[in-house]
């Protein structure tokens, strides 16, 4: 630029707005670094506020926002006195927007509420929408969502009068986006229906994408999971055909929700750790990759990978309180707790759980904090807190519309599923277990249940089902070991009339009859490996034939299976399927021995004891010690189902009396029996013979872990004897 025009102002100024009109911001600076800017200071306040408010624009474009700021309040303090609205709108803007960059969110709205007025006194109704639309950025940023919803509709009616239409579908979108955030799903739909319409008539794909993956998320948590599949779909065709790398890591990030919401866990882990990666590669994506990794948590911790868990909620905090993500921050807190509870660190569980709670509660996050407070009356503690946790998740579901959804199986008219099948128990290990058990209970990922005989795994395997969004429906339990070999596959698959010679009539299979709830395949190991191919085959499906149909038929039921043997040997010596072995062992829980569990012996005892409405409050406080003590110490062989055994027995021969059944059970640990056992005149002697052939059964079963034909052979019973015996006792394998 030659000399001459460096000393013409309004050259100067003329050549600059143009540069800035055409983004040739770098020429514009170098222009402004030449220039001896008292040419400006001694010309009009117009001139010299127009300078500045161009300086300031070239300033802010370039990334330099504090230089940008510094020559906006400059211009600003020339010009703010005079008539020059448009000038002062400029000036405003741009300190508005720089303030927004450093962050100093509440001088950025400051200045946006002034230039709003400005904007309406000149009449600008274009510029009050975008600036309506930046308030509403700030207030989200802050979390503020009511506040961000009120700025949108005021936008949305100014876009609506002026015939805006690319203004009004770009804010419907906003609006469902926010609505999201408060758990409005139903709103947030119906605008993002509306901004599809419009972005489809604009044929503008960008926002059209973004207002897809938003539905998506609302259908999702409606639990419209059809709908939301289909949302998904299409956003994923516009991605592919625009390239767009924010709208790919979203979109990982929502079906990897998706599929852990629907319980297809394993295909959940590998979209999230996918859209971990993408994030990282994006140094702009911070708010992605702390989405991802919290929702990657979520899944580990479904899946029962504790630590990676821990890890990648921790990373997902670590970022949500860097960038201020406040409902983020929230959320990780939340799945932080529920790790805790999973591993048996109580005191965390409630630190993690306040945090998440007042978080969520102070930014409007109505919908995630309803899921903490459920997800806290779920974790254990003291029942009263859990009852008020429970209250307050009922108030804002409620006040959401969608206590339907999240709460038909906690509702105040039923019992809490520990009620209906306790787990007894306050070690360490146990508490663990049932944390692990309480977490991936959702979904439909089979379970395997490792453990000795006797050690709770039928009990475990309903308080699952019981947990899950089955509990309505069928609980199946079959024992594989009480099946004759010939008949396991009609057993489990049914039959139709005609399919074999006996077969006189249509016979309902047992996974049939597990239709929409569980079947709990108890000593799995035991089953025939023609009858293995075909569960397999059943699990990869959803589909089975009977026994002489022509059709398939589709079933749904999630399996969850056991046993007291060792299946990885009996993979390797070819009496199990390597395929079936894991399939079924993506999720594993090892039931702890009594002996083991210490003090919890005694528990079980007194919860025992309360199921024949008997108690301890009479009882000599030595005795009981004394007791206690013996229980911790004592190596229960037959593990809890010994204990229950002999809480029954005793109950009978000591006709009710609490203190008698504990002087009986000390005896019995002690290994003294009392004569009087043998002559009880309650029962009598067939009364004593009975109790004598239930022992004996009861201690074959433990000592051949559960297997009926190697019982019956230790017994010196036929197989069908021992079966008939069993269930005249009702007595389990398990």
């Amino acid at each position: 630029m030659s000399e001459a025009i460096l000393h013409n102002k309004v050259a100067i100024l003329a050549h600059l707005e143009q540069l800035v009109k055409s983004s040739r911001y770098q020429a514009a600076r170098e222009i402004i670094e030449q220039l001896d800017e008292t040419i400006f200071s001694s010309a009009s306040v117009s001139a010299y506020g127009r300078y500045l408010s161009l300086k300031a624009r070239v300033f802010f474009q370039l990334g330099h926002y504090l230089a940008a700021l510094h020559a906006a309040e400059q211009g600003l303090a020339l010009v703010k006195h005079s008539a020059e609205n448009e000038l002062i709108a400029r000036l405003q803007s741009t300190m508005a927007r720089s303030y927004a960059e450093i962050g100093k969110l509440n001088l950025a709205e400051r200045i946006y509420r002034d230039l709003l007025a400005t904007y309406r006194r000149i009449d600008d109704t274009g510029r009050v929408i975008r600036t309506l639309n930046r308030l509403a950025r700030i207030a989200f940023i802050r979390s503020q969502f009511d506040r961000a919803a009120e700025n949108l509709l005021e936008a949305k009616d100014y876009a609506e009068e002026s015939g805006d239409e690319k203004a009004v579908a770009m804010i419907l979108g906003n609006l469902g986006t926010v609505l999201n955030l408060t758990g409005e799903f139903s709103r947030a739909v119906e605008y993002l229906e509306q901004s599809i319409v419009q972005n489809m008539a604009l044929r503008h794909q960008v926002n059209l994408c973004r207002a897809y993956l938003s539905l998506a998320y609302a259908q999702m948590h409606l639990k419209e999971f059809a709908a939301a599949s289909d949302s998904l779909k299409l956003a994923g065709l516009l991605i592919d055909e625009t390239n767009l790398d924010a709208e790919t890591q979203q979109y990982e990030q929502y079906r990897a929700q998706y599929h852990l919401l629907t319980g297809d866990y394993l295909r959940a882990l590998d979209l999230a750790k996918r859209a971990v990666a993408l994030a990282r590669e994006n140094s702009d994506a911070s708010s992605n990759l702390c989405q991802s990794e919290r929702v990657l948590a979520e899944i580990e911790l479904r899946l029962g990978h504790l630590r990676t868990a821990e890890k990648s909620a921790k990373r997902a905090l670590q970022i949500a309180e860097e960038i201020g993500e406040d409902v983020e921050t929230g959320a990780c807190w939340r799945v932080l707790a529920l790790i805790a509870a999973t591993t048996g660190k109580m005191g965390q569980v409630a630190k993690s759980f306040r945090k998440a709670t007042k978080r969520l509660a102070d930014c409007g996050a109505n919908f995630e904090l309803a899921q903490t407070y459920l997800a806290a009356s779920q974790t254990g503690g003291e029942r009263h807190l859990r009852k008020r946790c429970l209250h307050e998740a009922e108030i804002l579901f409620a006040r959401l519309g969608l206590e339907e959804l999240y709460l038909d199986s906690t509702s105040a008219d039923r019992k809490p599923t520990a009620d209906n099948v306790p787990l007894v128990g306050e070690s360490l290990e146990f508490i663990r277990l049932v944390g692990q058990a309480t977490v991936c209970a959702a979904g439909d990922v089979p379970i395997l249940l490792l453990g000795e005989t006797g050690t709770g795994k039928d009990q475990l395997a309903k308080y699952i089902h019981q947990s899950s969004d089955r509990a309505d429906k069928p609980f199946i339990q079959v024992n594989c070991a009480a099946i004759p070999v010939e008949l396991a596959e009609s057993e489990l698959f049914g039959y139709e009339k005609g399919a074999f010679i006996n077969a006189v009539d249509r016979k309902v299979g047992l996974i049939e009859a597990a239709e929409g709830g569980t079947l709990f395949l108890n000593e799995i190991g035991e089953l025939p490996l023609l009858v293995q191919a075909k569960l397999l085959a059943v699990l990869d499906n959803k589909k089975f034939f009977k026994l002489g149909a022509s059709r398939q038929k589709e079933v749904d039921f999630r399996l969850i299976a056991a046993t007291n043997g060792d299946l990885e040997g009996a993979v390797e010596n070819g009496t199990f399927r390597t395929d079936l072995y894991y399939r079924l062992a993506v999720l594993r829980f090892r039931l702890p021995r009594l002996v083991t569990r210490g003090a919890d012996a005694f528990k079980l005892f007194e919860h025992f004891l309360e199921t024949q409405k008997l108690n301890l409050n009479r009882v000599d406080s030595t005795l009981l010690n004394t007791l206690r003590s013996r229980m911790a110490a004592y190596s229960w062989p037959g593990n809890v189902r010994e204990l229950k055994n002999y809480v029954e027995l005793f109950t009978l021969t000591e006709r009710r009396d609490v203190a008698a059944i504990c002087q009986r059970l000390l005896s019995r640990l002690n290994g003294v029996r009392r004569d009087s056992v043998t002559c009880n005149e309650a029962g009598g002697l067939s009364f004593e013979v009975e109790q004598l052939e239930r022992s004996r059964i009861n201690s074959a079963l433990t000592t051949c872990g559960g297997v009926i034909r190697r019982a019956a052979v230790s017994l010196s019973l036929p197989e069908a004897t021992l079966r008939s015996k069993m269930k005249k006792y009702e007595i389990s394998a398990a």
